[in-house]
């Protein structure tokens, strides 16, 4: 119905309603996702890389602010974490390289700013430790393609050490951390 009618500006500050409601709406979440989704491959493909900032930057603040409210909610820290293959998936289809590095680059900083935050204050909050490794992981990575074996070294071994705690720390994701875990050991191999 968005997409068929173009109401699409309407739309957000529907989400952003739900969401003050009830911060843990997945279903707003989702919504808020599609959203930026189309946002974002529109203005990557128009090439005007100040929208993607701007868009960027307002989802990564909407989001790590929704993570620092409820640090717990799982769906704010997978929206975070979710924006970067929304980035990836919009610049697929024809998006600027140079507008999608720099907004990683925005994505990465809104990520360990929510997580350490909110570990300062809560160092228990699974959530928040998950989206650590998991930023640790891509930085791992993206130093490895950049040709920067110390840096990605340095990310794999804190990845490794937040699995392990992770792996006691929530049990039902247990088998997942062990794989990650072992995955970055085998790339500081």
């Amino acid at each position: 119905m968005v997409l068929a009618f173009g109401l699409w500006d309407a739309e957000l500050p529907f989400c952003e309603e739900l969401l003050a409601q009830d911060a843990r709406n997945n279903s707003a979440w989702s919504q808020r996702a599609f959203l930026a989704q189309h946002a974002l491959a529109a203005a990557l493909g128009d090439r005007r890389d100040d929208r993607v900032q701007a868009l960027l930057l307002r989802e990564a603040c909407f989001a790590a602010a929704g993570a620092r409210d409820v640090p717990h909610n799982e769906s704010a820290w997978n929206y975070l974490l979710g924006l970067a293959h929304v980035l990836r998936d919009a610049a697929g289809q024809g998006g600027d390289a140079a507008a999608v590095t720099a907004g990683m680059r925005t994505l990465h900083a809104a990520v360990y700013e929510a997580a350490l935050g909110v570990l300062a204050t809560s160092p228990d909050c699974v959530p928040a430790r998950s989206a650590l490794m998991q930023q640790y992981v891509r930085s791992a990575c993206d130093a490895r393609a950049a040709g920067d074996a110390t840096i990605a070294a340095k990310a794999d071994a804190a990845a490794v050490t937040l699995c392990e705690g992770l792996v006691v720390a929530d049990p039902l994701r247990a088998g997942w951390y062990e794989s990650m875990r072992k995955a970055s050991i085998a790339r500081c191999a």
